[in-house]
């Protein structure tokens, strides 16, 4: 009876083991939506190139005043009839900033958002070259 169940025991244990991770090919696929490899506490690798971020940032910035307005235009919007109309309108004219920025769709724009945030290094040239933005509009208006 004692072998059986140490038997059984040990074969629960194996599957166990096989099925949380025992093979090493799951470990290398890559997430297509964040280029992320599959796999416990690992540093997701990604490559955003700076076009692509500059592209981002001036999407974001944009974003960022426009966001007010999206504000008091869904609060002045009454009923939900009018405020679902608003609310399509407002994400037509959100997916036109992003388009306009140079980025190929607002799929394209949080993917690059998910970069920023889950990577290091490409949160770190994010705030690089958004400061070097901030830094050469603020020297524009001064200019100006």
């Amino acid at each position: 009876m004692k072998r059986l169940l140490a038997i059984g025991l040990s074969l629960v244990f194996v599957l166990g083991a096989a099925a949380c991770g025992g093979g090493g090919d799951a470990g290398d696929q890559e997430s297509t939506a964040t280029g992320q490899k599959a796999g416990a506490q690992q540093q997701p690798r990604m490559n955003v190139a700076d076009s692509t971020l500059l592209a981002f940032i001036e999407a974001s910035l944009e974003l960022e005043s426009f966001q007010q307005e999206m504000r008091s235009r869904m609060q002045e919007a009454s009923g939900q009839e009018q405020g679902q109309e608003v609310r399509k309108q407002l994400m037509e004219e959100r997916d036109s900033i992003i388009e306009a920025a140079g980025l190929s769709s607002p799929a394209h724009y949080d993917s690059v958002m998910r970069a920023v945030k889950t990577s290091d290094a490409v949160q770190e040239r994010y705030t690089t070259l958004r400061d070097s933005v901030e830094s050469d509009s603020a020297a524009a208006d001064t200019a100006s």
